[in-house]
């Protein structure tokens, strides 16, 4: 990363990960808080659980961001069977 980049951190003043002069993209937390505010309580687990899981449509090391409308929650089965092909050798 070049010098001259700020990039804000948690609780600083670069804005809420959002919006902000400095803001580059919100943390996965940031955006766990921020998606039932927009879209409604996370869903349940088939154990009656809280999804614990928060997906990215495109996968930010494929050039996916952290924009509410591209990230969303996943039952930890369907998570997993989602990333099955990411693990084999």
């Amino acid at each position: 990363m070049a010098d001259d980049v700020e990039v804000p951190k948690p609780g600083s003043s670069g804005g809420d990960g959002f919006t902000g002069p400095k803001a580059k993209r919100a943390d996965g937390r940031t955006l766990k808080r921020r998606w039932p505010q927009e879209n409604g309580p996370w869903p349940k687990e088939d154990d009656g659980v809280t999804c614990q899981i928060g997906h990215h449509n495109l996968p930010l090391a494929d050039g996916g961001s952290n924009e509410l409308d591209k990230f969303g929650p996943m039952k930890a089965q369907e998570h997993a069977g989602h990333h099955a092909d990411d693990y084999k050798g």
